[in-house]
This record gives C-alpha cells, sequence and structure tokens, in this order.
C-alpha cells in the first residue's frame, strides 16, 4: 500500500470518530455536572438535585428538579442548563431554565415543560451559570 492510499483511509474514518469522541466528552461533562456542585471564589455555590425528565399521560413533557443556594447570599436569578437526549442517548437539544430568588441557605424548586419536537429519553444538567 502506497503512503497517498493510506492517507485516504486514516481521513476516511476521522469524521465519524471525531464525532464519537465529541459525544463521548459531552456526555461524561454532563455526566460530571449533574452531580456536582459549583465551586468558585466569584460567584455562590449552588448544586442541582432531583432532575427529573416525565412525560404525562396526556403527552406533556415535564423537567422537574430543585436548586439548592449552598452559600451565605441570596441569588436573585440563575440559570441551569439542560441537555436532552434520544433513545440512543444522542444530543437531541437544550434548554435553558431560569430560576428567580433562592435565599442564602436554602433551595428552590423548578418545573420546566420541554416545548422540543424531539423525541427526548432523558435530561442531564450541563452547568449551572449565576450572574
Amino acid at each position: 500500500m502506497d503512503s497517498i492510499d493510506a492517507t485516504h483511509r486514516a481521513r476516511l474514518p476521522a469524521a465519524p470518530m471525531i464525532a464519537v469522541l465529541a459525544m463521548s466528552c459531552l456526555a461524561l461533562l454532563a455526566l460530571s455536572v449533574a452531580g456536582c456542585t459549583s465551586s468558585g471564589s466569584e460567584g455562590p455555590r449552588v448544586a442541582v438535585h432531583d432532575v427529573t425528565y416525565r412525560e404525562l399521560p396526556g403527552g406533556a413533557r415535564i423537567l422537574t428538579g430543585r436548586v439548592e443556594n449552598l452559600s451565605d447570599r441570596h441569588i436573585p436569578i440563575l440559570q441551569v442548563q439542560v441537555s436532552l437526549f434520544d433513545e440512543r442517548n444522542f444530543l437531541s437539544g437544550q434548554i435553558g431554565i431560569l430560576i428567580h430568588d433562592i435565599p442564602a441557605d436554602s433551595s428552590r424548586a423548578f418545573r420546566e415543560p420541554i416545548r422540543n419536537k424531539a423525541d427526548i429519553r432523558s435530561a442531564r444538567v450541563r452547568s449551572v451559570l449565576v450572574p
């Protein structure tokens, strides 16, 4: 086999491999964020708990959970970024959930409808944004 042929063969599977690698990294990132708390010296620490995706009998799809403010500062607003996955665990979309007024050392429950038309089967917290 000459070097040109070997070069072309090496390039062909690279695109699918990059996609698989990117999805694997995204899944690992989502899993690592889902069970963790935020930690940084600049903003308040928060944790997201009990995130549940459900499809109700009428067809409505709901994402519920709870955000806990682990700091001694009031949080006026934050956004929970959630990744949505299909039956094959491929990323099908994302949603940002705004949560208002979380007192210091307390928590706030959230309930958000999913309006994405894709066949969603699961959801994972990707990140929490606190201004």
